[in-house]
């Protein structure tokens, strides 16, 4: 089959509770898509969390603590998320062993909108291990990193590249 030869299907109008923009968005297999906060057609802003395996059927997990937009989104392993950024004051990471999402604290460089969030694994097990968030601060050039064996925050330093907005980050 060749890239030509994919179409794109029709699945439905809109989302279960309507459509959303400057939401976070992640995707596994373990979790499938995976779409949080946001904004919504009134220009109110979103804490909504939806999970779907096959675009047509969706389910609601809990809502973040706080409404969000313009943040990161991005899976931990099977049963974790992490949430940062954005319209977020704090950082939150989901368990679906528990069903509830955990105040892990505020980005040591400060939120910022737009920043981006990925996962280091361990080469071996593919654990994973740490959460990189790039981004941050009033310059937008701060990385912090999240350590999840001892939970704490560590710096990351600071990169070059100025504007990640719509980005995603991939770490190999």
């Amino acid at each position: 089959m060749s890239l030509t030869d994919l179409q794109w299907e029709f699945e439905g109008d809109s989302l279960p509770d309507g459509a959303r923009s400057s939401s976070g968005y992640a995707h596994s297999s373990d979790w499938g898509m995976v779409s949080s906060g946001g904004q919504n057609g009134d220009g109110e802003f979103l804490g909504t969390v939806l999970q779907t395996r096959d675009g047509s059927n969706f389910d609601f997990l809990p809502d973040l603590p706080e409404v969000a937009h313009s943040h990161c989104l991005t899976v931990i392993d099977e049963t974790r998320l992490f949430a940062a950024g954005g319209r977020l004051d704090r950082v939150y990471i989901f368990d679906a062993n528990d069903s509830a999402w955990s105040d892990v604290g505020a980005l040591p460089s400060g939120s910022s909108l737009y920043l981006v969030c990925g996962v280091v694994r361990d080469t071996n097990d593919g654990r994973a291990l740490k959460v990189v968030v790039a981004g941050a601060g009033s310059d937008l050039d701060a990385v912090d990193i999240y350590n999840l064996e001892t939970m704490q925050w560590q710096d990351g330093g600071r990169y070059e590249v100025y504007n990640l907005q719509f980005s995603s980050i991939c770490i190999m």
